[in-house]
């Protein structure tokens, strides 16, 4: 009997931990000017419980997703830090300076590697 108990609470603590680690908190949304897109900003849950300076919960890494109108995803890309998330709506898509851009004509979207120098494409190709 006690070790049926223990299962039970070992794998209710793993389902616990498997989705505390895999959930996402969003920080904020912004839909584009014509009402059709909206920007997702979050992050993964457990970072709300790593020690931060006070005023730097903004420095944590994050990931920006856009949908359209229907929730279909056009394409996530990282960020390394919440409070770059500056996004500029497009005739075409949308960027984030320096991080990546979507292009919804074209259905793709990518972001830049950490030296700047390759596209990393997340929808489409090159």
């Amino acid at each position: 009997m006690k070790s049926k108990i223990a299962l039970l609470v070992l794998v209710t603590a793993a389902v616990v931990s498997f989705f505390f680690f895999t959930s996402r908190t969003i920080y904020y949304t912004q839909q584009d000017p014509s009402g059709r897109y909206t920007a997702i900003v979050s992050y993964n849950t457990y970072r709300s419980f790593t020690p931060m300076m006070p005023g730097s919960s903004s420095d944590k890494p994050g990931f920006i997703k856009i949908v359209d109108e229907h929730n279909n995803d056009l394409g996530e890309i990282p960020l390394p830090m919440l409070q770059l998330a500056d996004l500029k709506w497009t005739k075409e898509g949308a960027e984030v300076k320096l991080i990546g851009e979507w292009d919804f004509t074209n259905a793709y979207c990518f972001y830049w590697d950490e030296q700047g120098n390759k596209k990393i494409f997340v929808k489409g190709s090159d």
